[in-house]
């Protein structure tokens, strides 16, 4: 069963702004790339972007009054903010890709700053707590931000057809306007593999894993998310015209939830969802 929802005549709007009946955007965006082959089995990688994001219907328009219950006590009204500027990225990024005899390193660094990011904030509600037992009401806000990253994937081959991959990613973000992480940023993640593979069939081991989410925006009551490690086991065979490929994710039947908080997503029950758990799967594929 749903939640009950409520949509009044006229939907209250961010404090002090006007609902415009017209708006228009009018945006550039550019990037540039360069590739060099330094060397033989050497290639580095760099890039400029400046680009933009026009603000969504949801975050200028959206006014939603809710029903708590027993249930869900915490649920929040939104109202949009019909103010919005523009999102404006400016980003640098720097690459470098090595390969050699029996393996290949690819890692990647970024930096970006955000004029104008869009972001949840917490505002009074222009209605007044009215159905909902709560004070604020959640909008969105022009901020500046800062986001900076890299990732880092290889594989290496070694003895008995036998060959690991691994990964990592990591990306970190600030709210420039009151030094505080941003929100819904994703901690360090990544994976460790072995793989067996020979002629027309493979078979490979997997543990992805996530370290503990500790930057969260406590203003929005953004909850810290332990990290987790998982165990997946696939394997596949080609068979002229057939290919067949089985697996089964999460082996040891983890209980675990991933770092996304949902702030932006205004149904959201505030209840955590854990992740599947044990979970098999085949698949058959046929070429005609």
């Amino acid at each position: 069963m749903g939640l009950p929802i409520l949509f009044s005549e006229e939907p209250p709007y961010y404090p002090g702004k006007s609902l415009d009946s017209d708006k228009s955007f009018f945006e550039p965006s550019a990037n540039l790339q360069l590739f060099w082959q330094a060397a033989k089995n050497l290639e580095l990688f760099a890039g400029l972007a400046s680009a933009s994001r026009m603000p969504d219907p949801e975050e200028l328009y959206i006014g939603m009054q809710k029903i708590p219950s027993a249930k869900a006590p915490t649920l929040t009204n939104w109202i949009g903010n019909p103010d919005l500027d523009p999102v404006r990225n400016n980003q640098a990024d720097l690459g470098i890709k090595f390969t050699g005899d029996g393996f290949f390193v690819n890692t990647s660094i970024f930096y970006s700053r955000i004029d104008d990011y869009i972001y949840v904030t917490e505002v009074a509600d222009p209605d007044g707590p009215g159905l909902s037992t709560l004070p604020a009401a959640r909008a969105y806000s022009n901020i500046d931000a800062e986001l900076w990253g890299g990732e880092l994937s290889c594989q290496i081959s070694i003895p008995w057809n036998l060959y690991i991959i691994s990964g990592m990613s990591y990306t970190e973000g600030k709210n420039l306007d009151t030094d505080d992480p941003l929100a819904e940023i994703p901690p360090l993640t990544g994976l460790f593999g072995l793989r067996y593979d020979v002629d027309s069939w493979f078979a490979e081991i997997t543990e992805r894993f996530a370290a503990r989410q500790n930057r969260v925006d406590s203003s929005l009551e953004e909850e810290r998310t332990s990290g987790w490690g998982i165990t997946d086991l696939k394997a596949g065979v080609n068979l002229e015209r057939w290919t067949i490929y089985a697996g089964v994710n999460n082996l040891f039947d983890k209980y675990y939830f991933s770092n996304l908080s949902y702030q932006r997503d205004p149904f959201r029950s505030g209840v955590k969802v854990p992740e599947v758990g044990v979970f098999g799967y085949v698949t058959v594929i046929y070429k005609f």
